[in-house]
């Protein structure tokens, strides 16, 4: 019976009319899956999360800009990566919980910094389909800003293709009433998914972010590089700002620079690290490119 339940879960995640025959990797990765969940529930329990923090660099290396990345602590060495967590996250409630701990964590970050004189020009958090969906999104996030202080404007939203395919009209809503407060918005992962241009064009954007499965590749692949090149042709158009991820090394930023693309991010410049260093980072105000700076691998 424990058989038949996980091939007839493998069939529900494989779509209508699907049939699975049990093999023991199910099994397996049924086991890491609940392993994961508990590890999560774990790290909430006992306030085993933390924020890492990526730059963001114009072509001079001048940062304009943080991303937010959610680190989930283990104690028994095994540790899961951050995409395994986010995908078994966001298949229960546990990515609400997780989603709201970011957005607080993010904005006392943001009012610390204000505080200290950082003048930051903006801080990126990822939201994930099931956040963002919640009938109370907008509000809660409000709640969040009025409680901790922090400068709307300061605030990204990065959501991803995703979210726009499960509920477009509720997203357009949704957006329209944060950008209304100052919250900017962009799209994560830009090009993995499905997106209707015509639907593109209705959003209250700010940003793309070219996924790093492109950037990296782009010189050394002609349909790599003609992708980029496509979307930075497009976004120019709609008058958005591209941020290319995923950047490390200099033969794709120069080949991104030559795109015309504004903003970049990677190990090229610097790899996620703790607040105390992206403190020191944000003082000095850019970073020398190249220097692939040490910290917490993504």
């Amino acid at each position: 019976m424990r058989s038949a339940d996980h091939a007839m879960y493998q069939a529900k995640s494989a779509g209508r009319r699907s049939i699975k025959f049990y093999v023991s990797s199910m099994q397996h990765a049924a086991s890491k899956k609940l392993n994961i969940q508990r590890l999560i529930q774990d790290a909430l329990n006992h306030e085993r999360l933390d924020l890492a923090f990526q730059p963001q660099v114009d072509s001079g290396g001048r940062i304009v800009g943080v991303e937010a990345l959610l680190r989930v602590g283990a104690t028994d060495g095994w540790q899961p990566s951050t995409t395994e967590i986010m995908v078994v996250a966001e298949e229960s409630s546990l990515v609400l919980e997780l989603g709201d701990w970011v957005l607080e964590r993010a904005c006392e970050c943001l009012v610390r910094w204000t505080e200290d004189g950082l003048g930051i020009e903006r801080l990126a958090v990822n939201v994930s389909p099931s956040q963002f969906h919640r009938a109370d999104y907008a509000e809660r996030v409000l709640e969040v800003l009025a409680r901790t202080g922090a400068n709307a404007g300061c605030l990204e939203m990065e959501i991803t293709e995703k979210v726009l395919m499960s509920g477009f009209e509720d997203a357009v809503e949704k957006m329209r009433t944060l950008k209304g407060h100052g919250i900017r918005f962009s799209i994560d992962d830009f090009g993995t998914g499905y997106s209707s241009l015509s639907n593109l064009r209705r959003l209250p954007l700010d940003r793309i972010k070219i996924d790093q499965s492109f950037t990296r590749d782009a010189v050394d692949d002609a349909n790599d590089a003609a992708i980029v090149q496509t979307i930075l042709s497009m976004a120019e158009s709609m008058g958005l700002e591209c941020v290319a991820e995923g950047v490390e090394n200099e033969a794709t930023f120069e080949a991104l620079k030559d795109h015309a693309c504004q903003v970049f991010q990677g190990y090229y410049f610097a790899r996620p690290v703790a607040e105390s260093e992206i403190v020191t980072i944000l003082r000095r105000g850019s970073v020398p490119l190249g220097s692939a700076g040490k910290g917490i691998h993504r």
